[in-house]
């Protein structure tokens, strides 16, 4: 069966078509919560950066899963924030977590992250556009000189690479990863040969819209869609 691969502005279509028919914006991280923290499960030692956006918010739920769901016996968390969380979603599930396993931090010159197996990158999701500035900058750039300075730990972006833009697959600053975990589908940016700088591998994670050639959801015809 034929896969969409989606432009940034039909994600973003296809999220608001989901969350107006069930009302379920809070379902909805904590879904891709779950898909981030599948990835998560064999590491020890794990740093989540988060922006103040929504793909801050989705590291907050992969953590929050992984406290409900009784797995972070034996894991060291810290979850470093560059600002605190904006939507109610995120903010939900960045107050509801209170595990003694994890720890805040909010991004500063002081911020190291040595020691760590796997670096998540939750500052920046696809709906970002231009080159980033200030503290994303700086975490960013932390991230890419922690992972060159020991080529064992992991990185892995949350939906995309942070600084890199979803339908050219270009950035001038972002995250080079192991792992982008991209929710819904894949962006028609992470197939042009420019995204291959960034990523080794590209996981996609359906959280619950089941797009079809019968079943289009907010799109209007299969041409408006490419499909692979």
């Amino acid at each position: 069966m034929a896969t969409p691969i989606l432009t940034v502005e039909q994600m973003r279509r296809l999220d608001e078509f989901v969350i107006t028919r069930d009302n379920a914006a809070q379902k909805l991280m904590g879904r891709a919560g779950v898909a981030l923290a599948d990835e998560l499960g064999t590491f020890r030692n794990i740093a989540v950066v988060c922006g103040g956006g929504n793909n801050g918010g989705d590291g907050y739920a992969a953590i929050h899963f992984l406290q409900e769901s009784n797995q972070l016996d034996g894991k060291n968390v810290k979850i470093i924030y560059t600002k605190e969380p904006k939507s109610d979603e995120s903010i939900h599930f960045f107050k509801g977590i209170h595990s003694e396993n994890v720890v805040f931090e909010q991004f500063s010159e002081d911020t190291n992250l040595e020691g760590f197996d796997v670096i998540v990158d939750c500052l920046l999701g696809t709906g970002f556009g231009g080159v980033p500035r200030g503290s994303i900058k700086e975490a960013i750039e932390l991230i890419n000189k922690t992972k060159e300075e020991n080529p064992s730990v992991k990185v892995i972006s949350m939906d995309i690479n942070s600084g890199v833009n979803g339908d050219t697959g270009t950035g001038e600053i972002g995250i080079v990863s192991d792992i982008t975990v991209t929710i819904g589908y894949k962006k028609v940016g992470m197939l042009k040969p420019e995204f291959s700088k960034w990523t080794d591998e590209i996981v996609a994670k359906n959280i619950g819209y089941q797009l079809t050639p019968e079943n289009l959801g907010p799109f209007d015809s299969v041409t408006e869609i490419v499909w692979q």
